[in-house]
């Protein structure tokens, strides 16, 4: 039987599969050269890590979070550099020029 707790689950599951299956694509598979896939796969990988631990704590495992807090600043904190990473692996070509044009 469906009832709000399983929707629950069910919507917290989705979101952490998805990141965790474009975060394994983007590091392992090297189909292009693209120099933003890795930075893109560790970003993605930071924020799978960090809705876990928030999964963790919402769904009940309260007695988690002393643990869990150890490692969930680090991780939140980690995530601007990476993006920053992510964005200038994008953006910035070896000339110091951007790469492509942005398109909005």
């Amino acid at each position: 039987m469906l009832n709000l707790d399983n929707l629950n689950i069910i919507l917290f599951i989705l979101p952490v599969y998805q990141l965790m299956f474009y975060a394994v694509q983007l590091v392992t598979l090297k189909k292009n050269g693209n120099p933003s896939r890795r930075p893109l796969g560790l970003l993605m990988f930071l924020m799978w890590t960090y809705l876990v631990m928030n999964a963790a704590g919402y769904l009940g495992y309260s007695y988690l979070d002393e643990y869990l807090y150890c490692l969930q600043l680090p991780v939140l904190l980690a995530i601007m550099p990476t993006y920053y990473l992510y964005l200038r692996a994008v953006s910035i070509a070896s000339g110091g020029m951007f790469s492509k044009p942005w398109k909005v």
